[in-house]
C-alpha cells in the first residue's frame, strides 16, 4: 500500500490554512470565541465545586469538538459559506462526541496500564513520583498511537459518513507509524515551542498571546489529521 507522506500533510498543514487566511479566520472565530468563553467560565467557577468543574469539563470538551468539526470541514469541503461551515448537524455531533470519549477513554486505559506496569517494576528501585513522572513519558506513545490509529473517524463524521472503530483500524494499517508521528510528534513540537515563550512574572497580553497561540496549535493538530484522512482518502481511490 502506498505510504502518506508526513512532510506534505505537515507542510500543507500550515501552508493552506495561510494561503486563506482571511477566510479561515471568519470561519473559526465563533468557534474559538465559545471555546474561549467556556474556559474563561470554567477557570473561574470550578475552584468553588467539583460539580461545576465536571460540568464545565463537558461543555469545554463540547466546545472543543464543535471546532474540530469546523476544522475537519474548512479543510476537506469547498466552496461552502460560512454559516455552512458553523452550522452543525445535532445527530452528528453527537457522534462525534461518543466516538471521542470511547477513544479517550481506550487511550487512557492503556496509558494507565503502562503506568502502572513501570511503576511496578521500578517504582521500589527509585522515587515513586519520579517513577510516574518518567511512566507518564514512556506511555506517551503507545496511548496516542491508539488514537492515532482511530483519529479518521472525525474528519469521516464531519463529512456526514458513519465511519466504525473497526473501519478506521484497518484503513489506517499500513501507514500507523505515519500517523503516529503526526498525531503525537507533531503537537508535541508545537507544545515544546509555545512552553519556551513562557516566562515568570509574564504579562497580561503575554498570556492571552500565550494562550491564543496554544488554541492556534490545537487548530494545527486538527486540520493535521484532516489531511491525513483525505490522503489516505486518495490512496484508497487510486486502486479503484
Amino acid at each position: 500500500m502506498e505510504k502518506i507522506s508526513i512532510t506534505t500533510i505537515i507542510s500543507n498543514t500550515f501552508i493552506i490554512p495561510w494561503n486563506n487566511l482571511f477566510f479561515y479566520s471568519q470561519v473559526l472565530a465563533v468557534p474559538v470565541l465559545i471555546l474561549t468563553t467556556v474556559w474563561a467560565i470554567w477557570i473561574t467557577l470550578a475552584p468553588y465545586s467539583h460539580i461545576i468543574s465536571y460540568v464545565a469539563f463537558f461543555v469545554y470538551s463540547s466546545a472543543f469538538a464543535y471546532l474540530a468539526i469546523t476544522c475537519h470541514k474548512l479543510i476537506l469541503t469547498q466552496d461552502k459559506t460560512v454559516k455552512e461551515l458553523i452550522s452543525i448537524d445535532i445527530k452528528l455531533f453527537i457522534r462525534f462526541i461518543i466516538l471521542a470519549a470511547i477513544i479517550y477513554i481506550m487511550s487512557t486505559i492503556v496509558k494507565f496500564a503502562i503506568i502502572n506496569i513501570y511503576v511496578g517494576f521500578f517504582g521500589e528501585a527509585n522515587n515513586t513520583d519520579s517513577a510516574i513522572e518518567i511512566a507518564e513519558y514512556v506511555a506517551y506513545l503507545p496511548s496516542m498511537y491508539v488514537i492515532g490509529r482511530f483519529c479518521i473517524v472525525f474528519p469521516a463524521i464531519a463529512l456526514g459518513y458513519k465511519p466504525t472503530l473497526k473501519w478506521a483500524w484497518k484503513a489506517t494499517r499500513q501507514n500507523h507509524l505515519q500517523i503516529l508521528f503526526i498525531v503525537a510528534l507533531f503537537p508535541w513540537a508545537l507544545e515544546i515551542i509555545i512552553y519556551s515563550l513562557y516566562r515568570e512574572n509574564a504579562t497580561l497580553i503575554e498570556q492571552s498571546l500565550l494562550t491564543f497561540l496554544t488554541y492556534i496549535s490545537a487548530i494545527l493538530g486538527v486540520f493535521a489529521i484532516s489531511l491525513t484522512y483525505k490522503a489516505l482518502y486518495l490512496i484508497e481511490q487510486k486502486k479503484l
